[in-house]
Parts: C-alpha cells; structure tokens; sequence
C-alpha cells in the first residue's frame, strides 16, 4: 500500500495530518516541498488544489488537514478521532473551526510577518526550506527568495497593524479555550478527539512540545516577538494543556523514507 503526505516540516496544518497518521499507526512517506514550488507540485496531483497537506492513499487523494481526518476516520477507523456521539461530532467540529481560524491563520500570519521584519534572510530561508526534498527547487527558491518573500507578504497580508490584531486573536481564543477547559480534561466527551488533535497541534508552534515529531529551530531562529508571546503565556492554562496533550496522546512518528528526493527535474 503507498501513503504519501505531502507537507511542510513546521506547518502546524501538517502537523495535523501527521498526528493524524500516527496516533492510527499508518506508515506513509514524507514528501517535503519548498515553498512556492509547492502549488505547482501538488497541482500535479490534484488539479483544485493549491496548498499543503495532501495526502496519496492507495489511490486515493485528500487535500487539507481536516478532510485527511475525515478520510482516516472512514477507512481506518481505529482508534477513533471522532467524538462517539452526534452531539459530541458537533461539538468538535465547531471547535476544530475555531482553531483553524484563530491559531490556524493568525499564528501563522504573527510568525511570519515577525519573521520577514526581524530575522536575517539567511535565518527564514533556513526556517521555510526545513528538510525540503527537492535540491533543483530548493536552488531556485534561493535565486527567487525576493520575490517568493514578497509574494507571500501580499497574499498573508502581512503588515505590522496585522501581526498586532493576530496576537490579539491568538491571545483571545486562548483565553476562550481556557475557560472551556476549566472543567474538563478534553475538548469533547472527556476522551481524546480529533478536536484535542487540531487545538493542539495548531498551537504547536508556540508552545514546542518535546514530542513533536520535527525537532524545532533554535530559540534564536525564532522572530523575537514570538519567543516573547511564548513566555509570557508560557503558564497559561491552555499552554500547559498543550504540553499534556503531546505528552499523553502523541504518537510516534510513523513516517518511512524520510527525505526521499521528488524528481529533480520536477
């Protein structure tokens, strides 16, 4: 059977999938693109899509993290990511929502944004083509950094006033979630969900769990603002809820051939 993820190594929407795969124990293969080459990869794989994750499963191909979820839950249903009642489905789906559009979007946006205004290009180029696979797109994106850095600002909009409303957002949700959880362990029906899953990894990025299966950058590769929202929640309920999450229910990798190159003539 071949399984393929293709991904970035430290989108937390990928980290999504990932955990995915691996709390149902399914091997597949890594295929780590390099950013801006990517759409035209995954394009070759599925005419509609333009983003990572997208997942090759006997055949089959999901794209986005969530409906890889949906799509493991039909055909490998154990163990279970969805909740067992339909309230419990409900209940999940709409925190998932919340998540992919609170730290889903803004905490990339902050990452970024802080990221191109106060790291070195040396510094973000390392960050963005992390374990990338193909050599021939890694060089070009090299020779086009400029440009590829400037399209990307445009289409995250990423500007100073936008960083600061993401922080905002982030520090908002994470204080709705903390009040959600004051009376319970999990999301939904006090086991581990899909819901649990998605919050966590999602806010992967700022909290660093040990367990994550990509060793993080150095502190010092991370834009300094990052590092300071990361203190100064550092103690925040759903922060240390977060470590827990890795800590209790998150899997070993089950990744096979790591780096395995896509064709450097792609």
């Amino acid at each position: 059977m071949t399984r393929e993820l293709y991904q970035f190594e430290l989108s937390h929407y990928c980290e999504r999938a990932r955990w995915a795969l691996d709390y149902k124990g399914l091997t597949y293969t890594k295929r780590n693109l390099v950013p801006a080459f990517h759409s035209w990869q995954i394009r070759k794989l599925h005419s509609k899509a333009r983003t990572v994750p997208l997942l090759l499963d006997n055949g089959n191909i999901i794209c986005d993290s969530g409906e890889i979820i949906d799509f493991l839950e039909i055909n490998h249903p154990t163990p279970a990511l969805n909740p067992t009642t339909e309230a419990g489905r409900a209940t999940a789906k709409k925190i998932e929502d919340f998540a992919c559009d609170t730290f889903g979007i803004h905490l990339r946006r902050f990452f970024y944004y802080w990221a191109f205004a106060t790291e070195s290009d040396d510094v973000v180029k390392r960050l963005l083509l992390l374990n990338a696979d193909n050599e021939n797109h890694k060089k070009w994106f090299l020779r086009g950094y400029g440009f590829i850095r400037a399209l990307m600002t445009k289409k995250m909009k990423l500007t100073e006033e936008n960083a600061q409303k993401s922080e905002y957002e982030i520090i908002n949700a994470m204080d709705k979630l903390s009040q959600h959880l004051s009376q319970r362990n999990y999301c939904v029906e006090e086991t581990f969900t899909r819901a649990d899953l998605t919050v966590a990894s999602l806010l992967s990025p700022l909290c660093l769990p040990k367990e994550h299966p990509i060793a993080w950058p150095e502190e010092s590769d991370w834009p300094e603002p990052l590092n300071r929202l990361r203190d100064r929640h550092f103690r925040d309920p759903v922060f240390q809820w977060v470590l827990k999450m890795y800590r209790q229910h998150r899997s070993p990798s089950m990744a096979t051939d790591k780096n395995i190159s896509l064709d450097s003539n792609d």
